[in-house]
């Protein structure tokens, strides 16, 4: 087995941690991180790569803990409610698998999607079939 780095970890993980502390709420950030991978009927083959790199772009909306773990999250927004101001949708990144994280200039800042909130009614029809069964 290979040797694990253990300093390269810390370094890369203090990196991280030195850049989210000066993150301000609604900064535009890209974040490449390391997502997780499988492997489907190889129960032999153990693959070198155990990870999905990852580029995951929008606003600094918060640091969460995850309570179970007490691992921090950065959670990013990246679609929004019609009114603006509401995330609709958030990515939540645990800090020990981000890789680098990207703070871009004003000109780089993309409009994050817009979910349309309006659901046009549905109409549902119930069927119900009763089974008869011969009870002996």
């Amino acid at each position: 087995m290979d040797e694990i780095n253990i300093n390269a970890i810390i370094e890369r993980i203090k990196n991280v941690i030195a850049i989210v502390k000066q993150l301000k709420k609604g900064e535009w950030i890209r974040v490449h991180w390391l997502d997780a991978s499988y492997a489907i009927n190889q129960p032999f083959y153990l693959p070198k790569i155990f990870s999905t790199p990852t580029i995951t772009e929008g606003r600094f909306w918060h640091l969460g803990i995850e309570p179970e773990t007490l691992e921090p999250h950065l959670i990013l927004a990246t679609e929004w409610r019609e009114d603006g101001n509401t995330p609709q949708r958030t990515d939540h990144i645990p800090l020990s698998c981000i890789v680098m994280i990207e703070r871009t200039n004003e000109m780089e800042k993309k409009p994050l999607k817009i979910a349309k909130t309006s659901i046009k009614p549905v109409h549902i029809k119930i069927v119900e079939r009763i089974k008869k069964v011969a009870v002996a």
